[in-house]
């Protein structure tokens, strides 16, 4: 006998001892069934997120373990004004076209970090604003990475030391990074938003996580020097 008819018959049973309590109880259940699945919906939804703001992923862990080539790009900014409905650039690396690294808000004032490689390709990840990332009028320290070898690629972003956005890529990811950098608007010319750059450090390589601890403390006293040498 399978279930469908063990259920079939139970239903059965029920009808004849009462219509009403039968109807009940299959609404208890079904209704117990529909809460149970939008609890565990609701819990997936929290946990993707959370590893999403940890940055837990072993494949990735695995892989930047020892760091990696590539390019880092640390800045202390303080966005005062996102009203305008476009893009905001904080910062421009690179080509128009390709061999391009930036950073920006968009006219959803998600923080967008962009990258476009040497084949015109590109890569982004999005940030919205919210306690767990960055946000406007106040100092947040962020930090752009990108990492390389023949196998891997990653592009992954940190917001006051707490990685909040990754992508991996199990190919060698090819950006050409040139010394063209420009803050506060895009190559093109493009509107910037109202913001302070407090300090900026490009470095080549991406860190391991004792190596990034150490130099988050390092620039986070660098830009508290910068601060008190204004007054």
């Amino acid at each position: 006998m399978t279930i469908d008819t063990k259920i079939t018959i139970w239903r059965a049973i029920l009808w004849g001892v009462s219509p009403i309590i039968s109807v009940l109880i299959i609404w208890l259940a079904n209704h117990n069934i529909a809460e149970l699945q939008s609890l565990k919906s609701k819990q997936s939804a929290n946990e993707s997120e959370q590893r999403i703001i940890q940055g837990v992923t072993e494949f990735g862990l695995d892989k930047t373990k020892d760091g990696l080539p590539g390019l880092s790009v640390s800045l202390f900014i303080d966005v005062t004004n996102l009203d305008l409905n476009s893009r905001k650039f904080l910062l421009d690396l690179g080509n128009d076209n390709k061999n391009s690294l930036s950073l920006y808000l968009d006219a959803r004032n998600n923080l967008v970090y962009r990258l476009i490689d040497n084949y015109g390709e590109t890569y982004s990840l999005n940030i919205k604003p919210g306690l767990q990332t960055f946000r406007s009028n106040q100092v947040n320290n962020v930090l752009i990475e990108y990492g390389h070898s023949a196998s891997y690629s990653i592009m992954r972003i940190f917001i006051n030391n707490v990685e909040a956005a990754r992508q991996e890529f199990k190919f060698d990811l090819q950006f050409n990074g040139t010394s063209e950098l420009i803050l506060g608007t895009a190559k093109t010319g493009e509107v910037s938003g109202s913001y302070r750059v407090h300090s900026l450090v490009v470095l080549e390589g991406v860190f391991n996580n004792e190596k990034r601890e150490s130099f988050y403390n390092a620039v986070v006293k660098l830009n508290e020097n910068l601060d008190r040498l204004k007054y």
